[in-house]
């Protein structure tokens, strides 16, 4: 019989956090805290660590390790297996459409960039047992959410459109939170180290996500006031799937917006 493994989960109403293990294996324990009981659980002895949760000021405002959650928790368990849910944006942004790869160079342009490549260095020097997913556009159902599907699903309630400031086709690496956990709950169940990129692979044109939001809604138009392409990435995810031994990533990603879009009639 396989030994049992504890995990915490920082962040148990997160928009990650609050959707990970719902089918355990029998041999996980899990327990959800939110990021205030942090010490509390301190002195608790966990095979793997998985922080969902982040301060709001860590996207917008300099670093400071006040603000940083993952490096605290590195500091609490040093001997626990962690995960950090890092972000494409230690890539940086371009225009053109560009393939990232893990060994790609550090190029942030923004706070929340610059915060995640700091934490991500700070990670490293402190322990070998860590698992960094830098994560492209990850999305679900997050009505009121501030993110690009979030801004997309409000306006598409409060005034049945969707208005964009830059051109349709412009392309982006989509994930759904679903994968997302997916990968999670297959790395605490075989622990992989190292940095790897959490993504589909795939550029899809955000003219195309806005489309069938609202064919899943059934009403609403899809509007852009400008033709500029902006911001467009893909994250190569062949490392990560390699590592977990996986031969193809499966993601249909146009039926999953059309049910993302049916969630919002239920509002």
């Amino acid at each position: 019989m396989d030994s049992i493994k504890k995990i915490l989960v920082v962040g148990k109403n997160s928009f990650i956090g609050s959707k990970l293990f719902f089918n355990l294996p029998s041999n996980m324990i899990i327990d959800r805290i939110p990021h205030s009981s942090l010490d509390e659980v301190s002195s608790f002895k966990y095979n793997m660590v998985i922080n969902c949760t982040i301060d709001p000021s860590y996207k917008t405002s300099p670093y400071s390790e006040d603000i940083d959650t993952d490096l605290k928790i590195a500091r609490l368990f040093p001997n626990s297996d962690q995960i950090m849910i890092s972000s494409r944006k230690v890539y940086g942004t371009n225009d053109d459409l560009l393939t990232y790869t893990e060994s790609s160079p550090y190029n942030p342009t923004d706070n929340y960039g610059w915060n995640k490549m700091t934490t991500e260095i700070a990670i490293s020097k402190l322990k070998d047992n860590y698992t960094i997913l830098r994560g492209s556009n990850i999305y679900g159902f997050e009505l009121g959410r501030k993110s690009f599907l979030g801004f997309c699903l409000n306006q598409l309630k409060e005034n049945n459109s969707i208005i964009y400031d830059y051109d349709y086709s412009t392309k982006r690496d989509f994930i759904s939170v679903e994968s997302v956990c997916a990968f999670i709950k297959k790395i605490c169940e075989t622990p992989i180290y190292g940095i790897y990129n959490l993504s589909s692979n795939i550029a899809t044109e955000i003219g195309q996500v806005g489309q069938r939001l609202i064919d899943g809604y059934g009403n609403g138009v899809l509007v852009t006031d400008n033709n500029v392409i902006k911001d467009q990435f893909i994250l190569d995810n062949s490392k990560l799937l390699q590592g977990l031994g996986i031969d193809a990533f499966d993601f249909d990603l146009e039926n999953n917006m059309i049910e993302v879009g049916k969630q919002l009639c239920k509002i």
